[in-house]
């Protein structure tokens, strides 16, 4: 409605993409976008990601004219290790949590796997998720069209094998790094993140880096969506897109 083109390309292993078998990766995703990216026919490229895609984005920076990420995910999974002991002190979860990830590992490069992938994708357990705090602030959202769309792919052929190349694969590089290291220094970024969100919340590591960034990179923005949680351009678009459009006129031009 907004005059600008979007495209949603599903990524490799995850939702309506083929699922190949292979060893899955933020690098697998980050190529993937790189070479979408360049087959557009649009000379400027927004890339807009949420969680997981987020991490994407910013690996695939080099093809994009401006980025914007809603609540990033730390990695690949929830493996990713404290950068410093600092970490460790203020957000114990990120150490504490290790263990209960290992036996995790065990359990889906097991025989049990396939039972406990059945397990996790039944529907009532998919919808109590979905509706549990943090994840859908607004749970009238989360509907029979919402379950489907989550839960079909989960019976593609491959879906086994590609859950558990990325639940027990390596995280990859946190998003801290790569903004460091890799992320072009006048490269327009902003960041936006649901103030209820419970699976990367705004107080944690990622969530307190990408909030004092602005003070420290130029081009930067952070912004919190009130009343929504870790999908907050689905949670509430009236609220969560308006933002994203005054920064795609900002450093894109009008459509």
């Amino acid at each position: 409605e907004a005059g600008y083109t979007a495209y949603a390309p599903n990524l490799l292993g995850l939702g309506a993409a083929a699922k190949p078998r292979l060893e899955y990766s933020i690098e697998t995703w980050t190529r993937q976008i790189e070479r979408f990216a360049s087959s557009l026919p649009e000379k400027r490229v927004a890339l807009v990601g949420n969680s997981l895609g987020s991490l994407v984005c910013l690996g695939a920076a080099e093809r994009a004219s401006a980025i914007a990420l809603y609540n990033c995910a730390i990695g690949m999974n929830s493996k990713a290790k404290p950068l410093n002991l600092a970490e460790c002190f203020s957000w114990p979860i990120s150490w504490a949590a290790q263990p209960l990830f290992a036996l995790i590992d065990l359990l889906l490069l097991s025989p049990l796997a396939a039972s406990f992938f059945d397990l996790v994708k039944r529907r009532d357990r998919v919808e109590t998720i979905l509706r549990s705090p943090g994840v859908y602030a607004s749970t009238e959202r989360v509907d029979d069209e919402l379950l489907d769309l989550v839960l079909r792919p989960a019976d593609d052929d491959g879906a086994l094998e590609a859950f558990v190349s990325i639940f027990t694969g390596d995280p990859g590089p946190r998003p801290e790094t790569i903004v460091q290291d890799t992320l072009p220094a006048d490269l327009p970024l902003a960041v936006f993140w649901g103030d209820r969100d419970q699976i990367t919340p705004v107080a944690g590591p990622v969530g307190t880096f990408f909030r004092a960034l602005p003070e420290r990179r130029p081009n930067t923005d952070f912004a919190i969506i009130p009343d929504t949680a870790h999908c907050p351009f689905d949670d509430r678009p009236d609220i969560a897109l308006p933002p994203l459009l005054d920064f795609l006129r900002l450093h894109l031009g009008p459509p």
